[in-house]
């Protein structure tokens, strides 16, 4: 039994590969998922905080938990994009290379002066053991629903906050007011064969709908996966950019 699994005395919950001597030139080295199936056990990955340095790279740990001792989590959703384009992060001081939009997300998603403990699927995944990820994948509706809060990545996308927001709430007001503040929303909005009877063309002319379109151009919403997630997840939040953030479902109230 490794010497961290002794030290923690859990059956199934350890630190990933600590490498006490580890440099960070040497390539990380994922430790098998061996519990039980019965036990669902998954990687976590614990996101060390900043400290000042928003862009430098990357580092945190990899612990195995059971879904079944219901550890505290979030999940992150993002979009792939080129896999090929690969970042480093640094994982108990080894270096592991991961899609650059993972990097992007965990950059937005790291936070100042206190860890962060995620799931995310290119780092808490072997992706090289096809066994593993297939499991994985089969797992992803036990993972997405007992997580605390899904947080969705839409990018950096070329629109200013301010502009966005303006727009975003308008709408929010107008369907309020057309839906008797939401209460009507199904009706109002989807006609008897469920196909929707508002669109853009009903909104007021003093709303301005370039910044909304560039968020929902993002390639998140183009996802395989976006709608098992978003359904599956507790709650999810949005967020763009470095300061733009709201709850997934009124971004989606804004898209009818």
């Amino acid at each position: 039994m490794p010497a961290e699994q002794q030290a923690d005395k859990k059956p199934w919950r350890g630190r990933v590969f600590a490498g006490k001597f580890a440099t960070a030139s040497q390539p990380f080295v994922y430790r098998p998922l061996t519990a039980p199936q019965g036990r669902k056990e998954i990687r976590l990955l614990k996101l060390f905080a900043h400290s000042g340095r928003e862009n430098g790279v990357l580092k945190g740990t990899l612990d195995h938990v059971s879904l079944v001792d219901e550890p505290d989590y979030e999940t992150l959703s993002y979009a792939w994009g080129h896999s090929s384009a690969r970042k480093k992060i640094l994982l108990d001081n080894r270096v592991l290379l991961v899609p650059a939009s993972a990097v992007s997300a965990l950059h937005r998603m790291r936070l100042k002066g206190e860890d962060r403990v995620l799931w995310i699927d290119s780092v808490c995944i072997n992706q090289a053991d096809t066994a593993e990820r297939n499991a994985q994948v089969a797992a992803m509706a036990d993972i997405y629903s007992k997580g605390r809060r899904n947080l969705v990545w839409l990018g950096h996308i070329s629109t200013k906050s301010t502009a966005f927001m303006q727009s975003f709430y308008k709408i929010m007001k107008n369907i309020g007011d057309e839906t008797d503040n939401y209460e009507r929303l199904e009706e109002v909005v989807f006609d008897e064969s469920r196909g929707f009877r508002l669109s853009g063309s009903g909104l007021p002319d003093d709303i301005d709908l370039r910044p909304v379109m560039k968020v929902f151009g993002s390639a998140w919403f183009r996802r395989l996966w976006v709608a098992q997630e978003a359904m599956l997840a507790r709650c999810s939040s949005c967020s763009c950019g470095l300061d733009l953030e709201l709850p997934l479902e009124n971004l989606l109230t804004v898209a009818m």
